[in-house]
């Protein structure tokens, strides 16, 4: 572990960074802004990893840690955005039952389609 310290200062402006993206994720999803669902959700997904990264980083001390360290709490991260950016690909599917393989049987992506979504 490398040995590094935080001031004050920038604990406030870490939190005033996360309370803006707290705002902006509230305005990007309130109905009445007429956000279309694909730009709001890839905006949401991008804001939400943006927070965890700064609570990581800063919160976590990861900035002062080794790479090895930072890529094992950070990839896990990756996974989930990449799957919901995925099943945009797809919006009649979203909210479809998925089976044991992750395959979405009732998607009308082309009938036989089996392959993840």
């Amino acid at each position: 572990m490398t040995q590094g310290h935080t001031s004050r200062k920038t604990y406030w402006m870490v939190f005033a960074a996360l309370a803006v993206l707290t705002v902006l994720e509230i305005i990007v999803a309130t109905p009445s802004m007429g956000v279309p669902k694909k730009p709001m959700v890839l905006a949401l997904i991008t804001m939400a990893v943006s927070k965890a990264s700064l609570v990581g980083l800063f919160f976590m001390h990861l900035k002062t840690e080794q790479r090895a360290l930072k890529l094992t709490v950070a990839l896990p991260f990756f996974f989930p955005a990449l799957y919901a950016v995925r099943r945009l690909q797809h919006p009649h599917c979203i909210g479809a039952r998925v089976d044991d393989l992750g395959a979405v049987p009732d998607c009308r992506c082309g009938g036989a389609d089996r392959s993840p979504h």
